[in-house]
């Protein structure tokens, strides 16, 4: 009973909730998002699937009315010639004038306190470094950008090389807040 009681309660957090006519964006929850592949013969790319919105908390097809294609982090995984996975990869650098950044902040549980490095948003449009996506590493992310200015941290839950990943996250304050 507890067990379905959490489930729900998360569920409704994850895909939002209507408050006075009014959705409300959770501010934490749990996502599987696809390895961005582009299959040059067809043209096709998941991109939307292999991308996420902490702002909005969504991702996929049905995300991108509600982001404007804005999405704050892109799950890839580069490979090698031979078509083998080379590595996994975060970005968070998704559109021409975005200042964002991504730390890894190294293995760790939620339960845990953690410090949090000084990531403020580069002061000029840039192209941020990927981070490696590392099963049980946790991230740091400021998303920068002209709609918006704000953190969120994420976990990587489980991740199936070259294929997908689970995170869990939530969105906090600035950790340079007061």
């Amino acid at each position: 009973m507890l067990k379905s009681t959490i489930l729900t309660i998360l569920t409704i957090l994850t895909l939002g909730m209507c408050v006075n006519g009014q959705t409300v964006i959770p501010q934490y929850g749990t996502m599987t998002l696809e390895s961005r592949y582009v299959d040059k013969q067809t043209s096709d790319d998941n991109y939307v699937k292999a991308a996420y919105s902490f702002e909005k908390a969504v991702n996929g097809f049905e995300g991108i009315k509600k982001t404007r294609n804005d999405w704050d982090v892109l799950f890839s995984t580069i490979r090698n010639a031979d078509g083998t996975v080379s590595r996994d990869i975060f970005d968070a650098t998704m559109v021409v004038d975005d200042r964002s950044r991504i730390a890894d902040l190294g293995k760790h549980q939620w339960s845990e306190t953690l410090d949090f490095p000084d990531l403020p948003a580069f002061e000029k449009p840039a192209r941020e470094r990927p981070a490696d996506a590392i099963e049980g590493h946790i991230y740091l992310v400021h998303t920068a950008d002209r709609d918006s200015d704000l953190y969120a941290l994420f976990r990587v839950e489980e991740l199936r090389s070259g294929e997908w990943v689970k995170i869990s996250w939530k969105r906090m304050p600035s950790p340079t807040a007061k």
